[in-house]
């Protein structure tokens, strides 16, 4: 045996061991333990997919030859820990369901746990558990799942790696949870771990929200441990916005610790019906310590105004034979909204539970237990509130339980219950003895007599009064209640039962007749509706034609109305001037709508438009407003008169230019206010058509004075739009384009909208236009770090315009792709030597500012294969997005081609202290490499194996779509170029290299792509 050898050249190894299992077990494990210490991870991975089949083929014999192994692991030598690996990726591989026969030998490796086959036991075990139906089995997934979690707690100590965190959250947690009547004792004192670390700063969320989705699993052996779960989640206040990242390392989402926190709430809110059904007094126990605490939180100090620390505010009274409290809470005012809060919504569920349990004579013992319940845990005003507004719809149930509330003060007198006991006290009042109705009046008659405060005298009077009305006449025990009755019978002064507080929302459309209202003004005078009367039907017009051209007959129609509203906006009108102005911009903008159609336009029609365009380039409005303006970077803007005038003016040009037009267009291009002059810059471009002298006077003067940056994107659009129609024009553009940077440099961030780099990149590429090369070597490239965003831009730009296959298909394309290729390279090598840079003056922990950099530089690189990727190895599910389909001569031309560029990147990768190669980046690349596959079988092979390699410390060979992506690969090989590939040995190499990076992580589709190349090239 020569070990430097693939093992494919070795084929003699996998027949002797195949064939000695196959007629000779005995001697079987005893080659086997004999190889096992020569610590080869190939022949490891060989005879580990023979074990489990062995194993079955004899249980009884078999199992136990597994007991040297196990002792090896206790004595913690690294052999046995790198072969209980490949053996548990071996079972998930052969998807082994003997689980009565596994699951022992699962528990006796629990106890000896190590990092290397910690992830796949606990998956094996979770598996294993969701399918048997076996109780022997499921108490061994149990101590497992216990094992491993006690493991995770242990390791936590010692190490900050977030593995354990994952390992814990996502299988330890869920396999304790769900095995928790295993052993409950031992659950407890392990989950309880979970509900501390809520104490630790920054914790990490994915325990909790392990827990919080199996609760249904624990309450029915332990409610009262669930109830601690509700408490501790729902009382911690999460107000990090810290970003989390959730996913794999090509695909990756991004959240908050808030808003994992909230998963977690939400979990708990839609587990608490069912919690309730199960367990009702310990649920009811949850929320009601949850809201205890968090309603204090939430409500009181964001709603109320006054200091008034709750703590000094608790209350006693008597309720069920003990002593009950109340806590203000100022549920009065935010409990009369509709409320979303996820605790309030359980609250709601209690109370229809508790109204669901009145409807049968079964149900009330465990409504008075409940109400027990209440008595020892309710503190704020909120429950007893809507306790008593239950009890108002079920008097004959609530009523002799709820009348100790009746009698107390606290009850009485609060904003917050006094309304709802009101509301009870009419509706129960019958349902009370003559005994009780008299302590109801007392307690009700001593309310003003309590105090001593005389301001407080009036207030308490009101209460007094107001809940004796809810008493009927006929029912009234005392002499002084009745003769207070009478009195404000007398007076008609009866206080009326509502809510010390409500809350309404009205919806009402704001029309413009609406606003000029609000104004004051009066549109029904004469004079305003004589120009009123014109507002729907140019409104109509502007409505259905505003983003298309408008019919013949659709202009015959408004033409008339045009004209007799512009005539009436000339006369001496003494309509309020905002209906005035308002009457013009809709004219105007009518008109600029017909400038689609200038070309029919004749004559007078063609006049008319004119004349009020004209007019309305000389309205006041838009009125400069210099403190919004000078900081004006957004293309939105509300239009105006001279808005419409820009568009109209420039669409006659089009076609009619004359002096006077231009004149008001260059006017519209110096405009004082910036959105003016970004509408006429937009269209700019039609007037080179008639007037290219006057386009470029006005360019010019444009580029000394513009210094908005939103007017100049649409300057350089506009450029972009002439430049390539005369020759001369391209000098004229960097004339301009020169002018511009001289006081406005080019940005550091570069919009989606941006023009400036597309043009700069045409004239760079296309035109080989010195001043643009310059421009670019100038600045961007003396500042790459800086200035990496719009470089990023900039290459995707020229790989999206120059460098395709298509552009091969002709002379003059390939001249361009080979220049565009030769300016990305040199990119390539700039952002790489900066990169370097940023590694060797950087310490060891990187500032945020650093990341940041480095982030933004890499991205120049990975658009590099990202749009390579776009040109010939994107995929589409969709049939009519699908790529065109490239003939095989142009794939292969362009592959040699582009070819340098991806040996380059491939180069900087593979710096070991320098190089980066990014788990997305790799996924672009093997992807594009497959679609390489056929012009270069080899070679596509051996760059697919350093993409691998290089992307390795960046995770992409943990992650499931990178093992499809290399699947896929391997798979193409062995099905189309395998007779290529099998009698180069460094070929065979490459293939061991690229599967042994996946295998070694334990992923099924590439351990049986292992096994696969041994039978393909055996």
């Amino acid at each position: 045996e020569d070990p430097s050898r693939p093992l494919f050249l070795r084929p003699s190894l996998t027949y002797f061991f195949t064939r000695l299992w196959y007629y000779d077990s005995e001697n079987f494990w005893k080659a086997f333990w004999h190889i096992l210490p020569s610590n080869q991870s190939v022949h490891l991975r060989l005879v580990a997919r023979l074990i489990p089949t062995s194993v079955i083929a004899n249980e009884a014999h078999n199992i136990n030859q597994l007991t040297p192994l196990l002792e090896k692991l206790q004595n913690g030598e690294k052999i046995a820990t790198e072969a209980i690996m490949r053996l548990l990726q071996s079972l998930r591989t052969l998807q082994i369901e003997r689980d009565a026969l596994w699951v022992d030998f699962f528990d006796q490796v629990s106890v000896h746990l190590h990092n290397e086959f910690a992830g796949d036991l606990a998956t094996l075990t979770s598996d294993t558990l969701e399918r048997t139906t076996e109780a022997n089995v499921k108490k061994a997934c149990g101590r497992i799942g216990r094992c491993l979690l006690e493991w995770v707690w242990q390791e936590r100590k010692t190490s900050e790696n977030d593995w354990y965190n994952r390992l814990g959250g996502r299988w330890a947690v869920p396999l304790v949870a769900k095995t928790y009547g295993t052993n409950v004792d031992q659950s407890r004192i392990l989950l309880k771990k979970v509900l501390e670390l809520t104490k630790e700063d920054n914790f990490p969320i994915d325990f909790l929200a392990a827990l919080t989705k199996h609760v249904d699993k624990i309450w029915e052996c332990d409610p009262k441990f669930v109830t601690s779960v509700y408490r501790t989640v729902l009382t911690h206040a999460e107000i990090s916005n810290e970003d989390t990242h959730w996913g794999g390392y090509i695909i990756s989402f991004r959240s908050t610790r808030r808003q994992d926190y909230d998963m977690c709430e939400y979990e708990l809110t839609e587990h608490f019906p069912k919690f309730l059904q199960a367990a009702p007094s310990y649920a009811t126990q949850a929320v009601i310590q949850s809201l205890n605490c968090f309603i204090p939180d939430f409500y009181f100090y964001r709603d109320l105004v006054e200091e008034n620390p709750l703590a000094d505010s608790i209350e006693t009274f008597n309720f069920r034979g003990k002593s009950a409290h109340l806590v203000q809470d100022q549920s009065h005012l935010w409990d009369a909204r509709e409320n979303t809060d996820e605790l309030i919504k359980m609250a709601d569920v209690l109370f229809e539970f508790i109204s669901e349990l009145t409807m049968s004579k079964e149900s009330l013992p465990l409504l008075d237990c409940l109400l027990d319940v209440f008595r020892d845990e309710v503190r704020g005003a909120f429950f007893w509130k809507r306790l008593l507004n239950t009890g108002s719809q079920f008097p004959k149930i609530f009523g002799s339980r709820l009348f100790d509330l009746c009698t107390a003060r606290p009850i009485q007198i609060r904003d917050e219950t006094s309304d709802a006991l009101s509301m009870f006290l009419g509706a129960a009042a019958v349902e009370f003895t003559s005994d009780q109705l008299c302590q109801i009046e007392e307690s009700i008659l001593e309310l003003p007599r309590k105090t001593k405060d005389e301001d407080n005298q009036s207030s308490l009077d009101l209460a007094r009064n107001r809940l004796l009305t809810q008493i009927p006449m006929n029912l009234l025990r005392t002499d002084e209640a009745k003769k207070i009755r009478e009195e404000m019978e007398r007076g008609d002064r009866v206080p009326l039962n509502h809510p010390p507080l409500s809350f309404s929302i009205t919806k009402e459309l704001i029309t413009e007749e609406k606003r000029f209202q609000d104004k004051g003004i009066d549109t029904s005078s004469p004079e305003n509706q004589e120009l009123h009367r014109f507002f729907k039907s140019l409104d109509d017009f502007s409505s259905e034609w505003r983003n298309s051209e408008p019919t013949e007959r659709a202009t015959r129609l408004i033409f008339p109305q045009l004209q007799e509203a512009h005539a009436v906006l000339k006369s001496d009108t003494a309509a309020n001037k905002e209906i005035i102005n308002s009457l013009g911009h809709k004219l105007t903008n009518c008109v600029a709508i017909l400038g689609r159609i200038a070309n029919t336009l004749e004559g007078e029609s063609f006049a008319f438009c004119r004349r009020v365009l004209l007019e309305g380039a000389k309205h006041e409005q838009p009125k400069p407003n210099p403190l919004y303006d000078d900081q004006s970077d957004s293309s939105a803007y509300s239009p105006y008169p001279r808005h419409e005038a820009a568009s109209g003016l420039l669409r006659l040009a089009f076609h009619q230019p004359d002096p006077e037009m231009l004149d008001a267009i260059e006017r519209l291009a110096n405009d004082p206010v910036p959105s003016v002059r970004m509408v006429t810059a937009m269209e700019l471009a039609l007037v080179y058509v008639k007037a290219p002298e006057r386009f470029w006077h006005i360019m010019d003067n444009r580029a000394i004075h513009e210094r908005n940056h939103v007017v100049q994107e649409y300057l350089y659009f506009t450029l972009n739009r002439v430049v390539a129609v005369r020759e001369e024009n391209e000098a004229k553009t960097t004339r301009i384009m020169a002018k511009l940077l001289e006081h406005t440099p080019p940005t550091k961030r570069v919009k989606p909208s941006d023009s400036f780099i597309p043009l700069l990149m045409w004239l760079a590429i296309n035109r080989e236009n010195y001043w643009a090369l310059k421009t670019i070597k100038d600045t961007f490239f003396q500042d790459p770090i800086q200035f990496a965003n719009p470089l990023a831009r900039a290459v995707s730009e020229v790989m999206r315009k120059y460098v395709s296959p298509k552009h091969l298909e002709t002379i003059e394309g390939r001249e361009r792709a080979k220049r565009a290729i030769l300016w990305v390279s040199s990119v390539i090598t700039i952002a790489s030597e900066e990169i370097a840079k940023l590694y060797s003056t950087s310490n060891e922990y990187w500032t945020e500012e650093e990341t940041e950099k480095l982030r933004e530089t890499y991205t120049i690189i990975e658009t590099v294969i990202r749009c390579l990727y776009s040109a010939v190895g994107r995929k589409s599910d969709s049939p009519e997005k699908q790529v065109k389909e490239i003939a095989s001569e142009l794939r292969c031309e362009f592959y040699n081609a582009v070819g340098p560029l991806m040996q380059r990147i491939i180069t900087f990768a593979q710096d070991s202290e320098k190089g980066i190669m990014l788990a997305k980046t790799a996924h672009y690349f093997m992807q594009l490499l497959t679609s390489f596959l056929s012009c270069s079988p080899k070679e596509v092979l051996h760059l697919a194996k350093e993409v691998v390699r290089s992307s390795e410390p960046f995770g992409y060979n943990l992650d499931a779509i990178a093992v499809m992506d290399v699947v896929e690969f391997v798979e193409i090989i062995l099905a189309d170029y395998r007779h290529e590939v099998r009698d180069d040995e460094e070929c065979l190499k490459d293939l061991l290299n690229l599967l042994d990076m996946f295998a070694k992580t334990g992923w099924t589709d590439a351990l049986k792509l292992v096994w696969r190349l041994d039978e393909v090239f055996r």
